[in-house]
């Protein structure tokens, strides 16, 4: 049967687990909704780390991007999606001095 090949979970040989470094999608989705922050496209969601530093897993570091975006930041079209980044990242950090 072909399912075999397309196994999921801890069946699948690529599982990873939180020890793993995987955790940080599930401290993203914690806190913000699955969506992408610049287009709110929620059908494939990546998690992009700020800083650079994949170890770096708080969720203050951590945003939800659609895979295009995701792109765009780590390519020449940076210029193109990092202001509303910016901008995002600002309102959350006012929103959190608030609470």
């Amino acid at each position: 049967c072909s399912n075999t090949f397309f196994r999921s979970g801890e069946a699948n040989p690529n599982y990873k687990t939180e020890e793993d470094g995987w955790g940080y999608r599930r401290i993203c989705f914690s806190k913000w909704e699955k969506k992408c922050i610049i287009c709110g496209f929620d059908k494939v969601v990546e998690v992009h780390h700020l800083d650079g530093n994949h170890h770096n897993n708080t969720v203050e570091n951590l945003i939800p991007l659609c895979p295009n975006h995701h792109e765009m930041v780590h390519s020449k079209w940076r210029f193109e999606v990092q202001p509303v980044i910016d901008k995002w990242v600002e309102n959350y950090k006012v929103d959190s001095s608030n609470k």
